[in-house]
């Protein structure tokens, strides 16, 4: 996103500086968070969750009859308090019927999905036992939430059903409705009621799903893209397999970008069934953290998988944003993703290309050969094609991009070139899964209001060459995967030109290949 207007820009300046400049009592925090934490549990699946250990025990249950088009309301209850743990079943398979948790008169719910999805059940597979710490579903289709739900004003659940299909009757008993247009819904809530004046935690439940049937060959499947204050609390994943010809968990393990905004940092996985704490393919396992309910041909031939990952004693957390992506094929994917956050936090507005131009790649098997120009320095507009390289557009998330899983997509276009650079250099990789030992010139614009010192804040990985409008500025050269760097330079009024040189390398990131890129006020004194 790039920053217009003189006066938004001024202000922010003006608002930051000040913040910087300001000295926290670090006393007084220090005995306010003793006092908090004296009085407080911390929850055991979502350890950055406190609530207050004084509290009022309650309990809502209920049976209703679920209509079709029809929505019913099976918890309600005023704050300040928490759910900690909500039981259902239904003599439905739970096709069909939407779940929404709404705390604390918000716009638009916290939670709006499909109720299985919910809970796990992926695929569109009957209910299956999950035993994981925040959600379990037990034999017969019994549904168990226990990730903590606080709420300051109020907190309400309602189920809506579209359609009434795959009714489940294990017992031929009475209270079964026999409407095939009505199912059975029987819940039980356990909240905790606080008094007005207890501190309760800043952070709310949300949780999201996201699908494609089938997602892109060599491309990005995109699990979350969340802006505000929060963590990651934990993860479902599912695929089946339809694009041929390679292992079901190749597609990359999964890459963390956060908080493009402030303190940029980033992170990535092996292969998909190691950031799920499995081995070699996936297995019908589960332990206390991750695990995997459904499997087809268990172990690195598996065809078809659900596995799960709660973070708990290694949570996520970002300032600002978070960005989490795996590698894809062309098989059905979906996920769903359970995390916190400070309802209306926001990002901060900065200052980077809303897209880069990218050339390559070019040989970087060494620094050597990263350093030497190449064509592409000397040319003001880069065509579609440079001799076989292709150009690609590579759009800007929170200051973050990720060459890597585009260059996996465009493989084709490059793959003769390859050959003949592999052929030369036999240390290159350049395969279609992980290109290392290469480099790509990158190409953006970004728009400042007034002319003045300004620092080009980085988080790179590996090697990186700069100039600002056709002028060249430093490298940065480091081995120890990601790093960050601010680098001064002048920048005039209006629109001002960076290229890049990026290189990728084996390193302590596994492979990881991202730069985050924004331009901040010399003033401000805090450059990363």
């Amino acid at each position: 996103m790039t920053w217009k207007g003189h006066n938004i820009f001024k202000s922010v300046w003006i608002i930051s500086t000040l913040a910087l400049s300001t000295t926290a009592p670090v006393a007084a925090d220090a005995e306010e968070h003793a006092a908090i934490d004296s009085g407080m549990i911390r929850d055991h699946t979502v350890p950055l969750v406190r609530t207050p250990a004084q509290f009022k025990p309650r309990r809502q249950a209920g049976s209703f009859n679920l209509e079709e088009g029809k929505e019913i309301t099976i918890f309600d209850a005023e704050g300040p308090g928490c759910l900690r743990h909500f039981w259902m079943t239904t003599n439905s398979a739970g096709d069909g019927i939407r779940i929404r948790i709404q705390v604390d008169d918000a716009e638009q719910p916290q939670v709006d999905m499909e109720l299985n999805h919910f809970f796990g059940i992926l695929l569109g597979k009957k209910p299956y036992n999950v035993e994981s710490p925040g959600i379990k579903v037990l034999p017969l289709g019994s549904r168990n939430c226990y990730l903590p739900i606080p709420f300051a004003k109020n907190c309400r659940i309602t189920l809506q059903a579209s359609n009434i299909k795959g009714k489940v009757k294990p017992f031929d008993l009475k209270i079964v409705d026999a409407d095939p247009n009505k199912a059975l819904v029987m819940s039980q809530a356990n909240w905790q009621k606080y008094d007005d004046a207890a501190h309760l935690t800043p952070y709310r439940l949300y949780a999201h799903f996201h699908e494609e049937r089938p997602a892109q060959s060599k491309g990005t499947y995109y699990m979350a893209d969340i802006t505000g204050k929060g963590f990651v609390a934990g993860m479902f994943k599912a695929i089946t397999q339809r694009e041929k010809g390679d292992l079901i968990y190749h597609t990359g393990g999964g890459t963390w970008l956060i908080d493009g905004e402030t303190e940029p940092y980033a992170f990535r996985g092996f292969n998909e069934e190691d950031d799920f704490n499995f081995s070699w393919g996936f297995f019908p396992y589960s332990s206390q953290w991750s695990g995997c309910p459904h499997v087809v041909n268990p172990g690195p031939k598996a065809t078809e998988f659900v596995a799960w990952r709660f973070h708990g004693p290694d949570p996520v957390p970002f300032q600002s944003s978070l960005v989490l992506h795996f590698g894809s094929r062309a098989d059905d994917t979906q996920s769903v993703i359970y995390y916190y956050k400070v309802p209306d936090s926001a990002p901060q507005p900065i200052i980077t290309p809303e897209s880069w131009q990218v050339l390559g790649p070019y040989d970087a098997t060494s620094f050597e050969k990263f350093d030497r120009a190449e064509e592409a320095e000397s040319i003001k507009e880069w065509p579609e094609k440079l001799g076989k390289l292709p150009r690609l557009t590579l759009e800007s998330r929170h200051g973050w991009v990720d060459p890597r899983p585009d260059y996996r997509r465009h493989f084709p276009l490059w793959k003769g070139y390859a050959k003949a650079l592999i052929k030369e250099n036999p240390a290159m990789n350049l395969g279609d899964r992980w290109p290392v030992g290469v480099a790509v010139y990158m190409r953006g614009t970004v728009e400042v209001p007034e002319a003045g010192e300004y620092h080009l804040r980085f988080g790179h990985d590996d090697w990186l060459k700069i100039w600002v409008n056709e002028e060249y500025i430093n490298t940065l050269r480091h081995e120890k995967g990601f790093d960050v760097a601010a680098v001064p330079v002048k920048l005039h009024a209006g629109n001002n030109e960076i290229m890049l040189k990026l290189n990728n390398m084996n390193n302590l990131e596994y492979r990881l290949w991202a730069l985050n890129f924004s331009v901040v006020p010399k003033t401000t004194n805090r450059p990363h």
